[in-house]
């Protein structure tokens, strides 16, 4: 297990058109004696990012730790996870991939992202929510990599992979030049929390999810209905669990995608399939979902 790395990307497929990209992330960590795991999540920052740092609940991970203390087990100190996400054509910030360096980032649970592209750093930092954040920038690698910001089309499978083993054996140190960015200087992705929603990448139900403030969402859940006028214009009414949503009825519930900063929680928006099925026939969610994956990202106003 200790010779695996993750490396999560915007680019590639798991099956069909795009493979190759994936193959050949993963050629360049076989070079270096590391079986790699690199899974496509999407096509913007958001879904790489979210897909690094969601979550099962807390009462799942207490049981985790309940198991292992029993067991006198000690778990390995965990593995770097390399992310990647720069369109570099999109004309919308949240898709911003403009070409910069390589990132590295630490969190005081001993968790560390190398990142390529800016966006998907600023999100890491908002599902995180850490005061003991450490960020850097890595330059270059010297004889190696000159400038990790150029000198390659496709960086997340040339340098990235040699950045990610660096710090893997504990050796980016010695070998980057590295530069300490302030936490402060970065500006927030989420502003607007007390009135706000972000659009996240839609489950693999069918369903559209939207990421809310705790403090937002405790004020939703005391509405029988809320809306959100620049995302549907019907009244959607908010459940406490999938299982209290009437089939076919375009509904609002909680997510069980938990992120580690507690303060962000997670909404599904759309509606329960029927029975026997596993995918919904609501031709209302199904185009609500359809209209949701082009605005991943972008905020949008409740109103409650």
């Amino acid at each position: 297990m200790k010779n695996i790395l993750k490396h999560i990307t915007d680019v590639g497929s798991a099956f069909g058109a795009g493979i190759d990209s994936n193959i050949r992330i993963e050629k360049q960590y076989e070079k270096l004696g590391i079986v790699p795991k690199v899974i496509p999540a999407g096509h913007s920052p958001l879904h790489v990012a979210f897909a690094a740092c969601t979550e099962l609940s807390k009462k799942a991970e207490n049981n985790v730790q309940k198991i292992l203390k029993d067991l006198n087990i000690i778990i390995e100190e965990k593995s770097p996870i390399a992310l990647n996400s720069a369109p570099r054509n999109s004309a919308k910030s949240q898709d911003d991939g403009q070409e910069d360096h390589i990132y590295k980032i630490s969190f005081s649970n001993k968790e560390v992202f190398l990142i390529y592209g800016f966006e998907v750093l600023r999100w890491v930092l908002e599902f995180y929510n850490d005061e003991n954040t450490k960020i850097e920038r890595i330059i270059s690698i010297k004889d190696v990599i000159p400038d990790t910001s150029k000198g390659s089309q496709f960086r997340s499978a040339e340098h990235l992979p040699i950045v990610h083993f660096l710090e893997f054996k504990k050796e980016l140190n010695n070998y980057g030049e590295i530069e300490t960015i302030q936490k402060e200087s970065i500006q927030k992705n989420f502003e607007n929390k007390e009135t706000e929603i972000i659009i996240a990448p839609p489950d693999e139900y069918g369903n559209g999810r939207l990421i809310v403030d705790k403090i937002l969402l405790e004020k939703i859940l005391n509405k029988k209905s809320i809306k959100i006028p620049t995302i549907t214009s019907k009244e959607l009414p908010v459940k406490e669990s999938l299982t209290e949503i009437t089939p076919g009825e375009l509904s609002i519930w909680i997510s069980s995608n938990h992120f580690p900063n507690k303060n962000l929680k997670v909404l599904n928006i759309g509606t329960r399939w029927k029975e026997k099925t596993t995918k919904t026939t609501s031709t209302d969610t199904i185009e609500l979902v359809k209209r949701l994956s082009s605005k991943i990202g972008e905020s949008h106003k409740i109103i409650l």
